[in-house]
């Protein structure tokens, strides 16, 4: 460190660094980040899901498969009861 002028006054030289070699440092670090993160990219993930055909005859004793349910009037999409449970707080 340097000191300049003013008593108690520290400063430091500036290094400038060319535009070229911030981009290639900067593209080194995207580089890397890609290499490292591939093998995660390519990795498949098995699936936490079956189809209904999948499914065993126990399993698909479990599952409601009726569509005649009452709607909501104004949202089709959406189950005529808002909430089909009570909330355990009071």
């Amino acid at each position: 460190m340097f000191q300049y002028g003013m008593k108690g006054m520290r400063m430091t030289r500036r290094v400038t660094v060319s535009w070229s070699v911030s981009l290639s440092a900067w593209c080194g670090v995207v580089c890397l980040d890609l290499f490292l993160a591939w093998p995660t990219l390519l990795k498949a993930e098995s699936r936490s899901w079956k189809y209904l055909s999948e499914l065993s005859a126990e399993e698909r004793r479990n599952i409601d498969l009726r569509t005649d349910t009452p709607r909501d009037t104004t949202l089709p999409y959406l189950p005529a009861e808002p909430y089909p449970f009570t909330p355990p707080y009071g």
